[in-house]
């Protein structure tokens, strides 16, 4: 039992943590609250369904489906950048016009890949091999995205996200900081969901509705999580750590976006275990969204009465 709960739990965490990881760029990065990422997650998922379909390689389809989530993305920039549509509101928008475009995709509500070849066919027997898949897909994104942010890029987007007039000042265009950011957040919703339809073996029209909760939930798990770590060795080895990075180009990483990431993919695992054992002890599937809610609502209000008030009062969720 204990060993199936594991399985599910990283299956499901690897994926959807490719998903956190867009989160992260956006709500944490860039300070854009992005509800794009309902409509985007689904968008890939109709993409890549639509083309396996028609008898094209996964291999093929999952460019296409990093591009139209990059679009996706662009689009709620625009209505924000130039249209002066406030970052929620164009999300919401935008989410709204993917839901129409994923049934135009996709010809009809869902789309069944059972006798399709995907990616993970070959594993579909063996759910240890497909853990190690999947974690290695995880952890190549993870270590993609650690490097973006070491990168002149990735200082400039990290920098327009806490403040975006300083920025401007250095001469940057901080427009095309927002459409990167933003598209690459929602390329790689998209990604998620186009690997999470090859493992569940069919796209649904409404499967990234409350993905925004899910992902935020991961996320917040993992940053207390991490949190409660750190403090309990700051505790313990108080006086026996000796900063051996001072002084040195590691201190001048970007550990801040690097624990993000790293608490991301933490908090989708332990979401998904939390999750399974629920439902193991006779959770109803119905009720998944009010647990998350409540999760999510849980991890605030606690996080609100430590350090963090000032975050969440600057208006990062």
């Amino acid at each position: 039992m204990i060993i199936s709960l594991l399985d599910i739990s990283l299956q499901q965490c690897f994926l959807y943590s490719i998903a956190v990881y867009g989160i992260v760029v956006s709500f944490r990065m860039m300070n854009f609250p992005d509800l794009t990422v309902d409509g985007s997650f689904t968008l890939g998922g109709a993409v890549l369904s639509s083309m396996i379909t028609a008898n094209y390689p996964p291999l093929i389809a999952l460019p296409l489906v990093a591009v139209a989530g990059f679009a996706a993305g662009s689009a709620t920039v625009f209505l924000n950048r130039k249209l002066g549509i406030s970052k929620i509101l164009s999300g919401i928008l935008i989410m709204m016009v993917l839901y129409s475009i994923n049934l135009r995709i996709m010809g009809k509500a869902n789309i069944s890949l059972l006798r399709l070849p995907t990616l993970f066919s070959a594993y579909d027997t063996d759910d240890a091999l497909k853990v190690l898949i999947f974690g290695g897909i995880s952890v190549v994104f993870l270590i993609c995205l650690a490097y973006l942010s070491m990168t002149r890029l990735g200082l400039f987007i990290r920098a327009t996200g806490d403040n975006e007039f300083m920025v401007q000042t250095q001469g940057v265009n901080t427009d095309w900081l927002f459409y990167t950011g933003i598209g690459v957040s929602n390329a790689l919703v998209a990604l998620s969901g186009a690997f999470v339809v090859q493992n569940q073996g069919f796209a649904d029209v409404n499967m990234g509705i409350g993905l925004i909760i899910t992902a935020l939930a991961a996320l917040i798990i993992g940053e207390s999580f991490i949190a409660a770590l750190v403090s309990i060795k700051k505790f313990v080895f108080s006086k026996k750590t000796i900063d051996i990075f001072s002084n040195t180009k590691i201190s001048l990483l970007p550990w801040s976006t690097i624990s993000e990431l790293f608490s991301a993919l933490t908090g989708a695992f332990l979401y998904f275990l939390i999750i399974s054992i629920c439902l193991r002890l006779g959770l109803a599937p119905t009720d998944l969204k009010l647990a998350t809610g409540i999760l999510v609502i849980l991890g605030i209000s606690v996080r609100l009465r430590g350090p963090m008030v000032e975050t969440y009062v600057r208006g990062r969720l």
